[in-house]
């Protein structure tokens, strides 16, 4: 036999939810909520502010802010290097 008896567990209680705390969860839950987003709103909110002092700060040193069109790559395409097999055994 095992050395776990149905004796030990006999002093724990079953965790049954009756339904009564759901309004007070539920208020919670709300709240938690709430205070999330408003510290989330409030860390983005200085993340801008950061972020515009750190251009103004960038123009401020003669710094310039250049537009440049969607259609411009970086690495643009390149024509296909068929070179597959060229080279000798």
């Amino acid at each position: 036999m095992s050395d776990i008896d149905n004796d030990d567990f006999e002093d724990l209680e079953p965790a049954y939810d009756s339904g009564a705390a759901d309004s007070d969860d539920d208020g919670v839950a709300a709240k938690q909520t709430a205070q999330s987003e408003s510290q989330s709103l409030a860390l983005k909110n200085k993340i801008r502010e950061q972020l515009q002092s750190d251009i103004e700060a960038f123009l401020q040193r003669g710094g310039q802010v250049q537009t440049i069109a969607n259609d411009v790559r970086a690495d643009p395409p390149r024509k296909p290097d068929m070179q597959y097999g060229s080279n000798p055994i």
